[in-house]
């Protein structure tokens, strides 16, 4: 027998992803409000492919994509709660282009650490549910990892 916690977020992501499957109201549901950020990124994304509508006015184009399909204001997410996505919608081809350099040109030089590894790993992980650039905790853990990796050195 699962926890009722555990019981209630497995019955609440599956009432949310019927919602939003079938056009229903997504209400406060995690997943269905997640799901439709990305599904609004997206389509944000595909009408500025190279350099996205700018981090400035990201949550006005997303309201504006709300707006258009009616959602209820309750069920609106200002981010994407996806950092690729966000990046795609902000900053287009070109700014994913930019963070993948970062990562991998960072990656490339300390690619025989164990650590770099896992955090590459941990990285992307995040980048998929959460806009990570966007808050403070994020940038730190992207900013300082590698910092830390490189001062341990090669222990050959």
């Amino acid at each position: 027998m699962l926890i009722p916690s555990l019981q209630l977020k497995i019955k609440n992501t599956w009432v949310g992803l019927y919602n939003y499957r079938h056009g229903l109201h997504i209400g406060h549901y995690s997943l269905s409000m997640r799901l439709t950020a990305w599904e609004a990124s997206w389509d944000i994304f595909i009408q500025h492919p190279w350099t996205g509508v700018g981090e400035a006015d990201l949550k006005s184009a997303m309201n504006e994509w709300y707006d258009q399909r009616n959602t209820h204001p309750d069920a609106r997410i200002s981010e994407s709660h996806n950092q690729w996505l966000q990046l795609l919608a902000t900053n287009g081809i070109i700014g994913v282009l930019l963070l993948f350099i970062y990562i991998f040109g960072w990656h490339k030089l300390t690619f025989h650490q164990p650590l770099a590894k896992a955090w590459l790993m941990c990285v992307f992980l995040a980048l998929l549910f959460e806009s990570m650039l966007e808050v403070q905790s994020g940038m730190c853990f992207l900013s300082v990892a590698p910092v830390l990796s490189t001062l341990i050195g090669d222990e050959e």
